[in-house]
């Protein structure tokens, strides 16, 4: 053979083969394989790992594909009832999954609308449809499934899916300002100051004691959804929702309004709890929590301040654990703590006469009961006073 004609043909083999590695496909050897196992474990009745495989067996490959469509036509075969327990069982996210490797895309589409409405207050989600739908329509789309297409038929955006879509951010935003609404209620905060300020300092006196535990729980039942350890999450959550339609909508208008009713909400929502509603130590707390929404830690520091002084007020009234709690939020742990120290302090005073007149009891009736029955008394004496001495945190 000719030199130059062999090296031209040593040339033409190693250029093909540069350009079948760069081709950016997976090699016809991995769709075989993949086609292959997916037959297997269609025969093993692994309908999900057939399926699956089979999604793999028609990759785009460097060479013609010659079990494309076939792997095309038994994804959609196997998909289908998959895809329609699934839905039966609500699980949207899964039955777009499986629609999509089917190339069911009608189907597909409809389980994703299906999830969103199920999930109304997303806004990631929301972009997410958004952007699925952005992508179905591109010319893109219809090329590269062509072959899916052809089994599964002709498919469209349906412009009731997009309509529908282009409403999610309003009523996003109306869902989100009305549970703030329901959350935020102004007969919670006044029965709710009501109840702290009629709560008695600890004390010996059971029967106080006993009232305040049950005035408590009476509350609790009345106002289910703020009990807890943080009453306002979910209004926080729901203005939170709210700055993020602002953000995600592609209508100025209602971006704009979105983000003003945040500012305004959170505006309120402070002046509210500090002005009219600053006798319980946690609402100004949560007065904290919403100015640090919109990272105002100069309102923080003029709560913080105003707490501290609320401090020295029910101190100096001898509430001593109301005050101690004031402290708590504006941040002075020492002086929180002195605070409790008062508190054990009159507490053990208070019940000082109780000790002693237990311990006189033991001893009048030193001659008449047992010796471990009168020590049982002492120890019951001392126990108390032990009590009152253990550090209040």
């Amino acid at each position: 053979m000719n030199s130059k004609l062999h090296l031209a043909i040593i040339l033409a083999v190693l250029i093909g083969g540069v350009a079948h590695a760069d081709c950016g496909g997976a090699s016809l050897r991995e769709v075989t394989q993949a086609f292959e196992q997916a037959q297997a474990f269609e025969r093993q009745g692994q309908q999900r790992a057939a399926l699956d495989a089979y999604v793999r067996a028609q990759e785009y490959a460097c060479e013609a594909n010659p079990n494309e469509v076939t792997a095309a036509q038994r994804a959609a075969a196997i998909a289908t009832p998959l895809a329609k327990n699934a839905e039966q069982q609500g699980d949207w996210r899964t039955a777009f999954d499986l629609y999509e490797a089917g190339g069911h895309y009608q189907a597909a589409d409809g389980s994703y609308m299906a999830l969103l409405r199920a999930n109304p207050d997303n806004p990631q989600l929301f972009e997410q449809v958004r952007s699925h739908f952005e992508s179905r329509a591109l010319p893109a789309f219809a090329a590269n499934n062509a072959v899916r297409l052809k089994v599964t038929g002709t498919y469209r955006v349906s412009p009731k899916h997009i309509a529908d879509l282009l409403t999610v951010p309003a009523r996003g935003v109306e869902r989100a300002l009305q549970k703030d609404a329901s959350i935020f209620s102004e007969q919670y905060l006044r029965e709710y100051v009501q109840l702290i300020e009629s709560q008695p300092e600890p004390s010996t006196n059971m029967g106080a004691v006993q009232s305040a535990v049950e005035a408590h729980q009476a509350f609790a039942r009345k106002w289910p959804e703020q009990t807890g350890e943080d009453a306002f999450r979910a209004s926080r959550d729901a203005l939170t929702a709210l700055r993020r339609w602002a953000g995600v909508t592609r209508d100025a208008d209602l971006s704009r309004s979105a983000e003003r009713a945040f500012v305004e909400r959170i505006e309120a929502h402070v002046a509210l709890l500090t002005q009219r509603y600053s006798g319980a130590p946690k609402l100004l707390e949560a007065a904290m929590d919403y100015a640090r929404m919109r990272t105002d830690e100069v309102q923080v520091a003029k709560i913080k301040s105003q707490a501290a002084k609320l401090g020295d007020q029910a101190g100096s009234k001898g509430r001593y654990q109301l005050a101690a709690d004031f402290y708590s939020v504006a941040d002075r742990s020492d002086q929180a703590q002195a605070m409790r120290d008062r508190q054990r302090q009159v507490a053990m005073q208070n019940m000082q006469p109780s000790i002693e007149a237990v311990r006189r009891q033991a001893e009048q009736l030193r001659g008449q009961f047992d010796p471990a029955a009168v020590k049982a008394m002492q120890a019951q004496a001392e126990a108390m006073r032990r009590s009152l001495q253990q550090p209040t945190r």
